[in-house]
């Protein structure tokens, strides 16, 4: 899939930027605080409807505007984004394929992206919730269900977690969260599988893609072998 026409309006500083590329592989040049930045995460916004990793969706609005509008044309559809201020606190969502109105999750992944951000570097280093919130916004574009299954994952874990304030506050009992147990284990069970393949996808061919792109083999670990024990 290729970007045709790129449209973003009120999106960080895009005021109303209009890009058409014109060829396979782009390299954006310009001094600082031109929009560079904005322009890729315009992009990923149409992929993940989510702002950079660490940022809100409502941070996108660019300042004294009320809403952004991003609009991506590929040689397949054409995806239209709106996200405004309905009042201070309050935020409404929509897109749309082809003119039709859809879902988030029906969108999601319709174009496809991969980042590597500075932030990125971090995967190895900080704690494990990192590096799985990296494979769930892969999985949200390669998988059309995981959304639904990791939303109602949180949420039973959530409720889970509210009872065990419950029992220990004297207010429940212990065998109340056996449903629960079991309504976790229902939702985490497609999570963890899914993560495992991608990971065994992302392994394939590991030394061989080390060696290409630097020049220089190694024996790459097993994954998992120097991981730490919790």
């Amino acid at each position: 899939m290729k970007i045709q026409k790129l449209h973003a309006q009120n999106f960080r500083n895009l005021t109303n930027l209009d890009l058409n590329p014109g060829q396979d592989f782009i390299i954006l040049v310009g001094p600082n605080g031109i929009g560079k930045t904005s322009v890729l995460e315009s992009i990923y916004y149409s992929s993940l409807l989510q702002a950079f990793p660490g940022g809100k969706s409502w941070e996108l609005i660019q300042f004294d505007q009320d809403h952004f509008r991003v609009e991506v044309t590929t040689d397949a559809n054409v995806l239209e984004f709106y996200y405004g201020r309905r009042s201070e606190k309050n935020y409404v969502r929509s897109q749309s394929v082809d003119g039709v109105k859809k879902r988030a999750s029906d969108v999601i992944g319709v174009v496809p992206t991969v980042t590597f951000l500075p932030a990125d570097l971090n995967l190895l280093a900080l704690s494990p919730s990192v590096r799985r919130a990296y494979l769930d916004n892969t999985l949200l574009q390669l998988e059309p269900r995981y959304e639904e299954t990791l939303i109602s994952y949180t949420k039973t874990l959530s409720q889970r977690n509210e009872l065990l304030g419950r029992i220990r506050q004297g207010e429940a009992g212990e065998s109340e969260l056996d449903v629960w147990d079991e309504k976790l284990i229902e939702f985490a069970a497609p999570i963890l599988s899914a993560r495992e393949q991608l990971v065994d996808r992302f392994n394939t061919d590991l030394e061989q893609r080390y060696e290409q792109v630097t020049g220089s083999s190694r024996d790459l670990p097993t994954p998992g072998e120097n991981e730490p024990t919790t």
